[in-house]
């Protein structure tokens, strides 16, 4: 994995300082080629929440995954984005941060509605069993309901 990442970025670097040297910055082809970086980014990004997401419905809990600190990067996400239109930045440039403010945003909701639900589940549980511990408080245990029943 690490061999992968660490090839894509020799060959992007690689392909920005052929450009550069080749036919400046201000060439029309590095703008395309930015262009097709961003667009790499979106999908890498993208890519890279995913299992995230998966693992985290799997479990139906966050695991270990930091809530305070979704809460704190999503608000940033969407900062950047705000201001990158704001400057008339492409799409290219703000889109990975809308796609990773997605991603956070459904991740939170689920970690949310996980934690809801296993608390409920333990009241619930914690119901039963101070319902059988009063029970055998009262000394009416299991065999004695069902030899009364007969």
């Amino acid at each position: 994995m690490f061999a992968g990442c660490l090839a894509i970025f020799v060959i992007l670097s690689s392909t920005a300082a052929l450009l550069y040297y080749t036919v400046g910055v201000t060439s029309h082809n590095m703008g395309h080629y930015a262009r097709v970086c961003g667009f790499a980014s979106s999908i890498i990004v993208l890519i890279m929440w995913c299992p995230q997401i998966y693992t985290t419905y799997k479990l139906k809990g966050p695991g270990s995954l930091s809530i305070p600190m979704l809460c704190i990067q999503l608000p940033g996400s969407l900062l950047v984005v705000y201001f990158q239109i704001s400057e008339g930045a492409e799409i290219t440039t703000w889109g990975p941060y809308v796609i990773t403010a997605i991603e956070q945003f459904i991740l939170i909701i689920m970690c949310t509605i996980f934690t809801i639900q296993r608390r409920r589940q333990t009241s619930v549980i914690q119901k039963r069993r101070e319902e059988e511990d009063r029970r055998l408080l009262h000394g009416k245990n299991n065999s004695d309901v069902i030899q009364n029943s007969q």
